[in-house]
């Protein structure tokens, strides 16, 4: 029995050893992709700049270039290409985690279980809104906010470009990354903790206080949705998400008064979020089945990696930079 038990210790120190290379390899590739959006922006900015100065004789006046900085921000070319450049990169970087096949299905998706599964990633929008509301009634007395961040996350595209990217090839690419390379890639260490780290990383990869916690929230039902049945539902609910419920609803009620427009994006959130509730009691036996079910890789073991601790530390500082000062 004692000769039992060491193999299995040994086994244990073995695998957490290996999970914490490859969980590594996972933060440092995310870093990567930081890395490339942001070189990717800087050079479509000097780009730009270059082409304008050229057109004004080589002098740009600062509203000019103010005004340039804020349509790039509002473009999705840079974008566009950083993730298909992120996605090739990381296929080739995460390959040691054997990912196998991406898009294999496991179990046949029904109608119900989808919209069950889509109710409940969709309850967490009312929990971002509340602890936005929370967080600004914090910070607001002491003089800084975070609205910036809030409206970032939430506000819908202005250009045919970023439509594209945060509609259509951000959310492929997105789950191709994060329910594909990582959840795919750390699985052998138990369903549990592949879908737990992997919806950390996706969290963690927004650099945003407020909707990191939202999206590793959302993280987790789709881990489970491309887990359990295929990672083709997972993209199909997140593109939803934001070509319906981003782009699509705001384009709808844009001409609305802001009054009215808060009270229908209320209302849909509400509804989600009890129905999600509702889900989760009425299948809580079966949610606690499943966790249950096999023995997992303690998730606590996954922040002992080098590249995870240095990928949620400069995460973090690019989440908490959001925090500004409330301007008079």
């Amino acid at each position: 029995m004692n000769g039992m038990l060491a193999t299995s210790n040994a086994q244990l120190i073995t695998d957490k050893k290996q999970m914490q290379k490859e969980v590594g390899r996972l933060g440092i590739g995310g870093l990567m992709a930081e890395l490339i959006m942001f070189i990717c922006i800087v050079v479509e900015i000097i780009i730009e700049t270059v082409r304008l100065m050229k057109a004004h004789n080589w002098e740009l006046p600062d509203a000019e270039y103010d005004q340039l900085i804020e349509q790039m921000m509002m473009g999705g070319k840079a974008y566009i290409i950083a993730v298909i450049l992120i996605t090739a990169i990381l296929a080739v970087w995460l390959r040691k985690l054997n990912y196998g096949h991406l898009f294999s299905t496991h179990r046949e998706m029904k109608v119900k279980t989808f919209a069950m599964c889509f109710s409940v990633m969709m309850g967490f929008q009312l929990i971002f809104s509340i602890v936005a509301s929370g967080v600004e009634a914090i910070l607001n007395p002491l003089g800084y906010t975070m609205m910036s961040d809030i409206e970032s996350a939430s506000d819908m595209s202005s250009t045919i470009s970023m439509f594209l990217y945060a509609s259509f090839i951000g959310p492929i690419a997105e789950e191709i990354i994060f329910r594909g390379f990582a959840l795919k890639g750390l699985e052998k260490y138990g369903k549990r903790f592949a879908i737990t780290i992997s919806a950390i990383l996706f969290g963690l990869y927004h650099g945003n206080l407020i909707q990191s916690l939202l999206a590793i929230g959302t993280g987790l039902v789709l881990g489970y949705v491309a887990e359990e049945y295929s990672i083709k539902w997972a993209i199909l609910m997140h593109v939803i998400n934001n070509f319906i419920f981003s782009d699509v609803l705001g384009y709808l009620i844009k001409d609305l008064s802001e009054g009215t427009q808060d009270a229908i994006i209320l209302g849909m959130e509400i509804i989600f979020f009890v129905l999600a509730v509702m889900i989760l009691l009425l299948k809580r036996k079966s949610i606690i089945n499943y966790c249950k079910e096999e023995q997992a890789m303690p998730i606590r073991y996954a922040f002992g990696s080098f590249g995870m601790i240095i990928f949620t530390a400069v995460m973090m500082f690019i989440a908490f930079s959001g925090i500004e000062k409330l301007v008079a």
